[in-house]
């Protein structure tokens, strides 16, 4: 911002256009205008950082660090889905959520609010207390999900928490949430496993199927290491998807992203009409 204030013929524009690009793409800038019209189309652009509404399968991990420090910045989060498609459009799905916590290991308990220091990098030396929320369609039904308790000496009002998920309805999406504790040098994962209604696959032809996937990434995260396995209805036929991936012999195709930026999957199969 200096250099565009007092020294403007010193900045190159191209390189700072495909900065500003990038920044956009990568969600580590949003832009807001209260006038509805260009607001919108920047919406469309994805530049707005609203949640993404569309048909198909969506998936999206929202974590909020509520410890009072800056524990996120080195967290290294993982995502692996496994979506099986069944013959009348429906599937069940499983995501397990992975948080691996690189500080250094503590010589004592969590504290929630432990000593002032002027040192930025021990913020991050400290127990993660997230909240997290798995965002997905409206429609999709939990069968079960992790039942994380924290104690009651690591929160402020000391009463522990129940292990139950929260569930919030909004638009076209709904959330499952619930807050853990994790220590330097350690690892938790949290599994969920629930049902996509029919029409989460959708005919698109006489015996030609469509399965769509968005994973929206969460702004402001770096990346999320993410492996994302679709299995077929017995019988399917691989038409094309993109991106591309090989059928394996059980049926299955495996993707992997880094989340650097929102992902989509789009998977075309022929699935031969029962006599």
């Amino acid at each position: 911002m200096q250099t565009i204030e007092q020294q403007p013929s010193a900045i190159k524009l191209p390189v700072l256009v495909q900065s500003v690009r990038q920044a956009l793409a990568e969600k580590r800038l949003l832009v807001f205008l209260s006038d509805p019209p260009p607001q919108s189309r920047l919406a469309e652009k994805n530049w707005s950082g609203a949640i993404w509404s569309g048909d198909g399968d969506y998936l999206m991990i929202a974590d909020a660090n509520v410890g009072f420090n800056k524990a996120s910045a080195v967290v290294q989060r993982g995502l692996a889905y496994e979506v099986r498609l069944a013959g009348d459009g429906s599937a069940k799905a499983q995501a397990r959520l992975t948080y691996q916590h690189q500080g250094q290991p503590l010589t004592g308990p969590c504290e929630l609010r432990g000593k002032f220091s002027s040192v930025y990098e021990e913020y991050m030396q400290k127990c993660y207390w997230n909240y997290m929320r798995l965002v997905t369609p409206a429609a999709a039904h939990l069968v079960s999900g992790p039942a994380q308790v924290v104690d009651s000496p690591y929160l402020l009002r000391h009463e522990p928490t129940t292990g139950q998920i929260d569930v919030e309805p909004f638009l076209d999406k709904q959330s499952w949430g619930q807050l853990f504790l994790l220590a330097p040098d350690n690892t938790v994962s949290l599994d969920f496993e629930y049902e996509l209604p029919a029409g989460t696959v959708r005919p698109i032809e006489e015996s030609l199927w469509e399965y769509k996937l968005y994973l929206q990434k969460q702004p402001g995260t770096a990346t999320t290491d993410t492996q994302v396995t679709v299995t077929l209805p017995p019988g399917a036929q691989v038409v094309e998807s993109g991106p591309p991936a090989s059928l394996e012999p059980d049926g299955s195709m495996t993707f992997s992203t880094d989340l650097k930026t929102d992902w989509q999957l789009a998977l075309y199969y022929y699935l031969p009409q029962k006599e």
